[in-house]
């Protein structure tokens, strides 16, 4: 599992993930649900726009949880292009900006 990869859960949700790599633990993994694109998001810097096969989505940032890792599916894609906006979002989530 790779920070930035985008699974399918077991009901068809895509989430994100979006813990780092670097502390080894992998049991569990922080991810946030993508949702099909709406142009009428009220906070955009809280829900980065990102595109998976040729589809966009928003990242709902404000409904991140953990996850057993073995709920993810597979890999069907990377928000790795979009790291800085993901990082943005989880500052203004936490810190308000």
């Amino acid at each position: 599992m790779t920070q930035f990869d985008v699974h399918r859960l077991g009901d068809g949700i895509l989430v994100v993930d979006l813990q780092s790599d670097l502390i080894g633990l992998d049991r569990s993994r922080v991810v946030a649900p993508m949702r099909s694109d709406r142009a009428d998001i009220a906070l955009p810097r809280l829900t980065p726009r990102i595109e998976i096969d040729g589809r966009s989505y928003s990242i709902w940032m404000q409904e991140m949880a953990m996850v057993p890792a073995s709920a993810l599916g597979p890999v069907v894609g990377t928000a790795l292009p979009w790291q800085d906006e993901i990082k943005e979002a989880i500052d203004v989530l936490f810190r308000g900006f």
